[in-house]
C-alpha cells in the first residue's frame, strides 16, 4: 500500500470515527454530569471529582462500563458546581494520576482519578446525611456539570408530609416489600426471626418533596425500631421512594437520599440525582424522563 493510500485510509477512519461520535452525542463534546464528593472508605477525606454520566441522543448513559465513551480528554474544560438549582461557581479539574491505565487495560471512563484544581465550594454536611459503607462525609456531595446547566425548572422543594400519604402509599409499599422476606424479632437474643406483618400505623414518613407542576416524591418505610434482630437491617427496612403524579404512583427505589435536581441537558425538564447506599455498595442514581428512566452508577468494596 502506498504512502498516499495510507493517508487516505487514515482520513476515512478519522471521518468515520467523528461520524460515530456525532451520532452518539448531542454535540462536539458530550454533556457530562458527576459529583464533587469525599471518597468512601479512603484514608483521607480529600474531595474528588467523579464523572459518572454522559448525555447521548438516546438518553443518559453511565460511564462505568467498557461500552462507555472515552473521556480521557473530555474532562479538561470549565465545570459548573450546582446545588439546589443554583450555581456555586465554576472550576477546572486536574488529573491526579497522569499515568492512569488505558481503556484497553480494562479500566472504565468513570475510574479516571480527577480532582478540583484550586479552590472549590464546600457545603458542610451538618445533617450527617449521605452516609455510606464507611460513614457520613464531612461535606455533602455537590453536582458537577460540564455545561452551565444547573437550574431546576421543576422547582422541587421539601414539604411537610401529612399522615394521609401513609394510607395512600400503603398498598404500593406492601406490594414492593412482599417481594422480600420481611422478618423481625422480639429481642436480639431470639434465635430465629419470624415473619413481620405490618399495618399503616407501622409506617414512617422520612422525606417529602413537591414540584411546581404537581409531582410529589415521598420517602416512606417501616419503622426500624420494630426490627429488634441482631444483625444489619436489610434494604426492605430502609426508606422506600415513590413518585406521585396525578393518578400515577410509582416505586422508584430504596436506600436513596435526594442529592440534586437540575436540567443538566437543558431540555426544559429536570433530572434528579440521588445518593444510594446499601450493604457493601455505594453510588448514585440519575432519574430522567419524569422518573420513567434511571441510570445507576455504583461500586462495591469487597
Amino acid at each position: 500500500m502506498s504512502k498516499k493510500t495510507n493517508v487516505l485510509v487514515l482520513i476515512v477512519l478519522l471521518m468515520a470515527t467523528a461520524n460515530i461520535y456525532a451520532d452518539t452525542f448531542l454535540g462536539a463534546k458530550p454533556i457530562l454530569v458527576g459529583v464533587l464528593d469525599e471518597k468512601q472508605c479512603a484514608k483521607d477525606a480529600n474531595t474528588r471529582a467523579l464523572i459518572m454520566y454522559a448525555k447521548t441522543k438516546d438518553g443518559w448513559i453511565g460511564l462505568d462500563s467498557p461500552d462507555s465513551p472515552d473521556i480521557q480528554v473530555a474532562w479538561d474544560r470549565q465545570w459548573t458546581v450546582g446545588f439546589d438549582g443554583k450555581s456555586l461557581g465554576t472550576l477546572r479539574l486536574t488529573n491526579s494520576s497522569p499515568a492512569y491505565p488505558r481503556r484497553t487495560d480494562g479500566y472504565f471512563a468513570g475510574e479516571v482519578l480527577l480532582a478540583p484544581a484550586g479552590q472549590f465550594p464546600i457545603v458542610r454536611n451538618t445533617s450527617k446525611s449521605f452516609g455510606g459503607w464507611c460513614g457520613e462525609p464531612k461535606s455533602r456531595p455537590l453536582v458537577l456539570v460540564s455545561e452551565p446547566n444547573v437550574k431546576d425548572p421543576a422547582e422541587w422543594k421539601p414539604f411537610k408530609v401529612g399522615s394521609e400519604y401513609k394510607e395512600m402509599l400503603f398498598d404500593s409499599l406492601n406490594r414492593e416489600l412482599q417481594k422480600s422476606k420481611i422478618v423481625n424479632c422480639t429481642n436480639p437474643e431470639q434465635e430465629k426471626a419470624t415473619p413481620y406483618v405490618f399495618g399503616v400505623e407501622e409506617l414512617k414518613i422520612y422525606k417529602g418533596y413537591r414540584s411546581k407542576d404537581g409531582g410529589v416524591l415521598i420517602s416512606v418505610g417501616l419503622n426500624s425500631d420494630n426490627y429488634h434482630c441482631d444483625g444489619p437491617l436489610g434494604p426492605e427496612w430502609s426508606s422506600q421512594w415513590f413518585y406521585i403524579r396525578n393518578s400515577r404512583v410509582e416505586f422508584i427505589g430504596d436506600s436513596l437520599m435526594l442529592l440534586d435536581e437540575g436540567d443538566y441537558d437543558e431540555d426544559g425538564k429536570s433530572e434528579v440525582l440521588f445518593w444510594s447506599s446499601g450493604y457493601n455498595e455505594d453510588g448514585y442514581v440519575l432519574y430522567y424522563d419524569d422518573f420513567r428512566k434511571k441510570v445507576p452508577f455504583k461500586w462495591h468494596y469487597h
